[in-house]
């Protein structure tokens, strides 16, 4: 706070000094105390200084703490600034640089589609196929499911459901895929009640596949009563009750 005072008094250089001073005096083991007076720091360069000073602070930050919060660190006050093409340029690199960190392309995702101005939704969604062929197989049912809540919460709702519809189809034992899908699902449903949506609900849990574990099919059956209640009628809720009764006895005969 001091150093941004004597910023705003016009002395810059006595600001760098309080900076140098406050680097010495943290231990280098305190990584995120580190992480903080860079950050200010690249703020106060950001702020009042040049291009060529701010790139000099950046990399003698770079070399000292962790490179990718780092980066994206100087991303978001980029952003805060709105200074789009230097914040656009600078995710180019995270993503040539990091290319096997799935965080690096959903924030670069999470900009282009929520944050800068104007919205470029097609690019975010292009970036998922170059994502996909960076990053380790192991990484991209995540990446999948980051990009289609991108899409229920800022895109197109539509699309980001297709998208967890061929994730489920793929992987129809993963509780974990069909429990986020119901929850993405509902979650549209509470901005716009419409019957076409509710009725894809219902024939997404009918869709579960039948060797999934009892156990399982319970938590998931529990959802969609319910989901019944919430947006159905008595009718509906009690022919679900009795779906679901059906289903668990002709599981427990076998």
């Amino acid at each position: 706070r001091y150093a941004a005072h004597l910023t705003g008094a016009g002395d810059l250089d006595r600001a760098r000094l309080i900076m140098k001073r406050a680097m010495k005096a943290v231990p280098a083991q305190h990584e995120e105390e580190r992480m903080n007076l860079w950050v200010a720091w690249l703020n106060l360069e950001n702020a009042y200084g040049t291009p060529k000073e701010l790139s000099a602070v950046f990399d003698r930050a770079n070399r000292q703490v962790d490179s990718l919060k780092l980066h994206l660190q100087l991303a978001d006050i980029y952003c805060a600034g709105k200074q789009w093409d230097e914040a656009t340029q600078l995710f180019k690199v995270i993503t040539r640089k990091f290319r096997q960190s799935r965080k690096a392309w959903v924030l670069y995702a999470t900009y282009l589609m929520c944050t800068v101005e104007p919205a470029q939704p097609d690019q975010a969604r292009a970036l998922l196929q170059h994502a996909l062929r960076a990053l380790p197989r192991r990484k991209h049912v995540r990446t999948v499911v980051r990009f289609a809540r991108l899409e229920y919460r800022s895109g197109d709702a539509e699309r980001g459901s297709t998208m967890m519809e061929g994730l489920v189809s793929t992987h129809p034992k993963r509780l974990d895929l069909w429990t986020i899908f119901l929850d993405l699902e509902t979650s549209r449903l509470k901005r716009a009640t419409a019957p076409h949506l509710i009725e894809q609900q219902r024939q997404a849990v009918r869709s579960l596949p039948s060797s999934m574990s009892l156990k399982k099919m319970k938590y998931v059956f529990k959802r969609y009563v319910q989901f019944e209640q919430q947006y159905g009628d008595s009718a509906s809720t009690q022919r679900v009750r009795e779906e679901v009764k059906a289903f668990l006895e002709s599981r427990l005969a076998e």
